[in-house]
């Protein structure tokens, strides 16, 4: 089953109008857009408690005033055809890009917050997944995979080493001004 077909399966479970569908973008997650400003999010197989989290933290951030894509309100979140899982959200209206600025006091506001106790958030891999895809990622050559191979294990060793010495780094931003700047009582890794 392709992607569109998950789609008009979880839109029919959902009780959503699948008539006109149009795939936004196929990677870790499909996004298609629906009729009526509606877009799905379709996970990877087994990725529903992902998902679910990801609606919550969307609500959680949108609760303290910080501008996030909204899902909508029903149907539940996921729908799941098999063991993949649809979540459902509001198209976002044209728009642009943020100023350094702007991302720089969205990003504050961000950090401004308590962690909250549900949902529950996990620790923050940067990595997850890139082993995979460079695996995958038959069109290069296996030479190039490997040097990917390696150079993310040297990246791994290199965040390793610094986040277990050095606390977490603090930013700033200044209103109105386009730096931001950050300080790290400890070493950081040289990538």
């Amino acid at each position: 089953m392709n992607v569109l077909d998950h789609t008009r399966a979880a839109a029919a479970t959902a009780g959503i109008d699948a008539t006109d569908m149009t795939l936004l973008r196929d990677g870790s997650n499909a996004v298609v857009r629906l009729p009526h400003h509606v877009v799905a999010r379709v996970g990877a197989p087994g990725t529903s408690d992902n998902a679910a989290r990801q609606v919550q933290v969307a609500r959680w951030l949108a609760e303290y005033g910080i501008t996030v894509v909204m899902p909508l309100a029903a149907p539940p979140h996921p729908t799941l055809v098999g063991d993949r899982p649809v979540t459902w959200w509001t198209e976002l209206p044209e728009h642009r890009h943020s100023s350094p600025a702007e991302l720089g006091a969205a990003l504050q506001a961000l950090h401004r917050l308590r962690q909250p106790n549900q949902p529950v958030l996990p620790p923050y891999d940067a990595f997850a997944g890139i082993d995979e895809r460079i695996t995958n990622a038959h069109h290069l050559d296996p030479a190039d995979r490997h040097w990917l191979a390696d150079r993310l294990a040297q990246l791994h060793r290199a965040v390793e080493h610094s986040t277990s010495t050095a606390p977490p780094a603090s930013c700033t931003t200044t209103p109105g001004k386009e730096t931001s700047s950050c300080r790290s009582p400890g070493a950081t890794p040289s990538f």
